[in-house]
């Protein structure tokens, strides 16, 4: 026999804090951005830890006053003394959602971003930041504008940076009730998917084309059965009126040929196929060959503002609501 007294089993509180234990700190990994020293409140997500200001929180959204006041249990654990609160988004868009409360130019204005604008607004609708969320949707507008004036203005032009997604457009139109931006969110989807078409020398897609996008299908089913109101509309235009020899008629210069006849299935065409952007591109285009004069050019380009005015008008019905108007009232309604 030994005179070394037996190996005892250590207890738990030997060893420290087991595993299991409810004192036990959550697992957070602190954000370089925002980790401030005199915060009072962690959101975490995504083993990321957000130390910012309750008073902050709940000023700028109800839904996060209401969940303060009731508590959450992951607080009861705290983090270097701090309460914790977890919340299931992305990391990433919680940064960009503080980053506005905190940061009066954030995001910056000079050029507008869809990629950028989207979860911010993605927050702003979840936890009901008012003030934010319509910032943001005057942002988008600019990007996705319910007026032809405002499409086609040179501050968009100027304010655009890079190529609009307008899946993502459409996405955030339906899923962040902003129905406003959907009629130019989806004429942009059409406007591509026809060039894609176009350039695989294929005319309007089917609708039971699986491979293609079936919102951007059935905008164009609806933009082709509108226009034929819209050309039956025009029809009374003068230089329409009288065909002689393969031409339309001049009515203001005896030596101008006139439009040739193709003129007008060119530009019919152009408009129903998408081959080009009716909104803002000429939808019919006079080459020197054709021989008019100045008077006949200058209906040409009377006759496409007037024809591009109605095509605007017709958005909203290719997206299945009835005016623009109503979906500026409806628009109205989800914000007030």
């Amino acid at each position: 026999m030994t005179d070394q007294p037996p190996v005892k089993r250590p207890r738990d509180d030997d060893s420290g804090q087991s595993a299991g234990s409810s004192n036990a700190q959550p697992t957070i990994n602190k954000s370089d951005d925002f980790w401030l020293d005199d915060g009072n409140i962690i959101l975490a997500c995504e083993l990321t830890g957000f130390r910012v200001h309750r008073g902050v929180l709940a000023m700028h959204s109800p839904v996060f006053k209401d969940m303060l006041a009731l508590g959450n249990p992951d607080s009861e654990q705290g983090f270097e003394g701090c309460p914790v609160v977890v919340v299931p988004d992305a990391a990433g868009d919680i940064l960009h959602m503080l980053k506005a409360l905190y940061y009066r130019d954030y995001p910056p204005a000079e050029k507008v971003q869809l990629e950028l604008l989207a979860p911010l607004l993605r927050m702003a609708t979840k936890y009901m930041l008012g003030s934010l969320r319509k910032e943001l949707i005057s942002r988008l507008q600019v990007l996705l504008p319910d007026t032809l004036d405002a499409y086609t203005s040179a501050d968009r032009v100027n304010r655009l940076d890079g190529l609009i997604d307008a899946e993502l457009g459409i996405e955030l139109g339906v899923t962040c009730d902003l129905p406003i931006i959907l009629p130019a969110a989806l004429y942009l989807s059409a406007l591509r998917l026809q060039g894609q078409m176009h350039s695989m020398k294929r005319l309007l897609p089917p609708t039971d084309d699986t491979n293609l996008k079936p919102h951007a299908v059935r905008f164009l089913n609806n933009w082709s059965h509108l226009l034929d109101d819209v050309f039956a509309k025009l029809d009374d235009q003068p230089f329409w009126k009288t065909l002689e020899d393969g031409r339309w008629k001049c009515l203001s210069h005896h030596a101008c040929d006139g439009l040739p006849f193709e003129a007008k299935r060119q530009m019919e065409t152009r408009c129903r196929r998408l081959t080009v952007n009716v909104m803002k591109q000429p939808i019919i285009k006079v080459p020197q060959t054709w021989m008019i004069c100045g008077a006949c050019k200058d209906n040409v380009r009377a006759y496409e503002r007037q024809l591009r005015g109605k095509l605007w008008d017709i958005l909203p019905a290719a997206c299945g609501y009835t005016s623009w108007d109503a979906l500026r009232n409806e628009q109205s309604e989800d914000n007030a």
